[in-house]
């Protein structure tokens, strides 16, 4: 595959997402009743963080939308796949109350829905995260 160019501002948002997933709390303990949920949900993320890093257009739109200026919604059409793992973000419960983690749950949840979303509105950027 050829190398990709992506700006600086886009490598910087990448690394961020990438940390960010990288944080994502999945609760090791095995009585926890969404382990599973959730670490697939971060596996998914990462997918989409590698299907990203080869979209700079893609990486612009995320950049858009968690600065709330984009007004998009998950294209129902996209890709099987992508439609399955957002499906499965979309499962999840998002605590709430005093959740020991509850920032950090926040603000990787809204990446990844931004990530899933943005990735559904460009058909080549969708079939790449099922590769």
């Amino acid at each position: 595959m050829a190398a990709v160019l992506v700006s600086a501002g886009q490598e910087v948002l990448l690394d961020s997402l990438h940390t960010l997933c990288a944080t994502l709390p999945v609760p090791g303990a095995s009585w926890h009743r969404h382990v599973a949920a959730i670490a697939s949900v971060r596996v998914d993320f990462e997918r989409a963080l590698d299907a990203c890093a080869q979209r700079p257009d893609v990486l612009d739109l995320i950049a858009i939308a968690l600065a709330g200026l984009l007004d998009a919604a998950f294209d129902p059409g996209a890709d099987a796949a992508l439609t399955a793992a957002y499906e499965r973000f979309r499962a999840l419960p998002i605590p709430a109350g005093e959740h020991p983690f509850l920032d950090e749950i926040v603000a990787c949840l809204e990446a990844v829905e931004a990530t899933f979303v943005c990735l559904s509105l460009d058909p080549a950027a969708a079939r790449s995260f099922a590769a």
